[in-house]
């Protein structure tokens, strides 16, 4: 299977826009991520805690780039959002998830990204 195959069969759970922060801002110091980018999720009102949602970046036409394509972070992507843990994708994110969302992307303790979640695709599907 090709890795846009692997990525198209990939639960959706809901899209966003992400922007990460330069090095001046106190993020990355690189100048790009790479497809298979794996960091936490945030929320913008409880810093003190950080879950596996996984970004998979998407091309202008909303499909998946290839693995290990480079993503410049010195311009706004879009992104798939796919939350790991079922329990509590049920549990804590359907609750809280919602278009207009404000969120951080984080690399550990380090804020790297905002972002804000743009359309809510596959998150109430069991």
């Amino acid at each position: 299977m090709s890795d846009k195959g692997r990525y198209a069969s990939i639960r959706n759970d809901f899209e966003a826009r992400l922007r990460f922060l330069s090095a001046e801002e106190g993020g990355r110091q690189t100048s790009f991520v790479l497809q298979g980018y794996r960091s936490d999720f945030s929320y913008e009102d409880e810093l003190d805690a950080a879950f596996m949602i996984w970004p998979v970046f998407v091309d202008e036409h909303g499909e998946p780039l290839t693995e290990g394509t480079r993503v410049s972070t010195y311009e706004p992507v879009n992104a798939r959002m796919i939350i790991i843990n079922d329990e509590l994708r049920a549990t804590e994110h359907r609750k809280r998830i919602k278009e207009g969302l404000k969120f951080f992307v984080r690399e550990g303790r380090k804020i790297v990204a905002e972002g804000v979640v743009t359309r809510i695709v596959d998150l109430f599907k069991d």
